[in-house]
């Protein structure tokens, strides 16, 4: 389990992490990783940002964990180091396309996460999943 996942509660089945403490370890795990990972491939964040086609200033914002990026971007930044996303950020960008399942996930206004994927398990398995995520749901849709 990464620091992003959902954590056990006894008793309780699961809950996310407070969101603005979420944002906190996502910003300094980033940072950390991402100061290291351009310092191993050589790169600079001005070639790096015109390479992901993100602005040096919010490039730079991320690199000093003022900022908390978006998991689409922590996949941008990742597809154009060449590496795992979660080499940045264990756990935070979904691996859906090396577990056969197709994910996507993207942060509410709330700092909750919408979450959708698509995958075959067996029977036994799909109505846990339905039952643990129908009795932690938390928000709406989003537009519904």
């Amino acid at each position: 389990m990464s620091d992003f996942d959902l954590e056990p509660i006894e008793g309780d089945g699961l809950i996310s992490i407070h969101a603005r403490e979420r944002r906190k370890r996502i910003r300094e795990v980033f940072a950390n990783s991402f100061s290291r990972i351009l310092a191993e491939k050589g790169l600079t964040q001005k070639e790096l940002s015109k390479l992901v086609g993100i602005p040096e200033y919010e490039m730079s914002r991320y690199a000093l964990g003022k900022s908390t990026p978006k998991h689409t971007k922590v996949q941008a930044i990742a597809t154009a180091l060449d590496i795992d996303p979660d080499a940045l950020v264990p756990g935070y960008v979904s691996k859906g396309k090396d577990t056969g399942m197709r994910v996507n996930m993207r942060e509410l206004d709330s700092g909750n996460l919408w979450i959708e994927f698509a995958g075959a398990f067996d029977r036994e398995t799909a109505n846990e999943m339905i039952a643990v995520m129908s009795k932690n749901k938390i928000d709406k849709a989003p537009g519904r």
